[in-house]
């Protein structure tokens, strides 16, 4: 099951599995990029149907190294060792479970933002190209 916190703490875990997967990398001296090492995908997802008693219902299709937050319609998620390919898969279902009405944004460490603030900027950047909204992060 995925651990619940709030949108501070969530940044804050962003910003370590960052500087952790950069330690990681480096100790195992890895010149190439790995996705199951050395990959996560940050994930904002909006639904108008998204409501409190479908959370325990998310986290525990999650895994447990899975961490999300929740502002309102949006659940947020840091995603380690998925790719978007598996953030897509795992918000389609997600969109299936709560009516098919809603987005998902996806960025992807370090393909769209070696540090937390260049994969916020790509987060950003992806929604308003799409003329969606995101929370204020």
């Amino acid at each position: 099951m995925a651990q619940l916190v709030d949108m501070n703490s969530l940044l804050a875990i962003l910003r370590h599995e960052i500087g952790e997967l950069r330690r990681i990398k480096r100790e195992l001296n890895l010149i190439e990029h790995i996705p199951a090492i050395d990959n996560f995908s940050f994930v904002v997802f909006y639904s108008p149907y998204l409501k409190r008693e479908h959370v325990d219902s998310i986290l525990k299709s999650m895994r447990e190294s899975d961490v999300v937050a929740i502002a309102d319609n949006h659940l947020l998620a840091i995603l380690p060792g998925t790719d978007k390919e598996g953030a897509i898969h795992l918000f389609e279902g997600m969109k299936d479970f709560l009516s098919e009405e809603g987005y998902y944004i996806i960025v992807s460490y370090p393909e769209d933002g070696n540090s937390c603030e260049g994969l916020l900027e790509s987060l950003k950047l992806y929604a308003r190209s799409m003329g969606r909204s995101i929370p204020a992060l």
